[in-house]
């Protein structure tokens, strides 16, 4: 009997549930299943930010479409009166077809706000005073940059998604038939790409701010001379960058070419914002960025695209002609005798 209860206090006194050990090794496990979770997870939201990436792009192309099939052509890339020094966006000549009607019947009309007035089509794109201007519309920024961005400001109205000038550094050329989709002062027509609609590249991602600026006229004939500056920072610091805002139409803010390949910096020639130059597609999506072709699909583009000679220069004739650019140039020409097979 004397046993039988020396028993029965032994077990009373037994610990029970998890020792410090064995909680610390729960704990450990735990942490190290999470830890591998993580990359997993990053991956996957990444993965949705590409997606709604492509998406915006793809509406971006509906717009396009029912804008030619409404007004016969393609809007200008770059547009407006001399209250603006003439640097509206064509992504402002999109609004109606993206659900904005009401922004854009603003800033078709004259207004008075606080009494200061404004033309219509507004004042110049980084006034902060006009309404409009400071309107933020998602639909042109791509999600996968927006942590990159230096300001709130930034996030609210900069533009990813750049109109492409094709293979040529004459952006503002006057008398040149255009090489890409957009021109600025030009309009173009679905029956103008000879090179094939589903291989002519329209609209592309571009980093916001990824760009030098003044750099001397030899540029626009070797485009090799930018493609061998150095690629990390700094990069330009001025204002008016790449993207910085969706209103303004310029060539650095708001246009690509298919010369350099992705990713690489970008060169404004003798100026910084309404200047020719080298201005590149690109993202943070590691290793590609996508594109809008001119036929309403959404595809992407390697780093690693064949560019062609870098050492010669565009042609600069007023016939169409094989791009020097590789397979990168010829996405970029829409009548350049040479559709992209690869």
């Amino acid at each position: 009997m004397l046993e039988t209860t020396n028993r029965d206090q032994r077990r009373s006194h037994a610990p029970s549930g998890f020792t410090w050990v064995e909680l610390l090794v729960v704990v450990a496990i735990i942490a190290v299943l999470i830890a591998l979770m993580l990359p997993a997870v990053r991956q996957s939201r990444e993965g949705a930010r590409r997606m709604q990436c492509q998406n915006n792009l793809k509406e971006l192309g509906l717009a396009l479409h029912n804008y030619h099939m409404t007004h016969g052509h393609l809007p200008d890339c770059c547009f407006g009166t001399e209250d603006n020094q003439r640097r509206i966006s064509g992504m402002v000549a999109l609004l109606p077809f993206v659900e904005q009607e009401a922004i854009y019947q603003q800033i078709a009309q004259p207004m008075e706000i606080g009494g200061s007035e404004y033309p219509a089509w507004g004042p110049e794109p980084w006034n902060e005073d006009y309404p409009p201007w400071q309107t933020q519309l998602d639909l042109l920024q791509c999600p996968s940059e927006i942590g990159l961005r230096r300001s709130d400001d930034e996030d609210r109205l900069v533009v990813n998604y750049m109109f492409s000038v094709g293979d040529t550094t004459d952006i503002y050329g006057q008398g040149q038939p255009p090489r890409g989709a957009f021109a600025p002062g030009r309009t173009t027509r679905f029956t103008d790409f000879r090179d094939g609609t589903a291989a002519t590249v329209m609209l592309a991602e571009a980093q916001v701010g990824k760009i030098t600026v003044d750099h001397p006229v030899e540029f626009l004939a070797s485009p090799i001379l930018c493609d061998q500056l150095p690629q990390d920072r700094p990069w330009s610091d001025h204002p008016q960058t790449r993207g910085y805002r969706w209103a303004d139409g310029a060539a650095g803010p708001a246009m690509v070419n298919t010369i350099l390949a992705p990713n690489k910096v970008s060169c404004a020639v003798e100026g910084n914002a309404a200047v020719d130059g080298l201005y590149t597609v690109g993202s943070v999506h590691g290793g590609i960025s996508y594109l809008l072709m001119a036929d309403g699909s959404s595809n992407a583009v390697n780093d690693d695209i064949d560019t062609g000679n870098l050492s010669q220069g565009p042609i600069v004739t007023d016939m169409p002609g094989v791009s020097p650019y590789g397979v990168w140039g010829a996405m970029g020409s829409i009548a350049g005798e040479s559709p992209v097979t690869e």
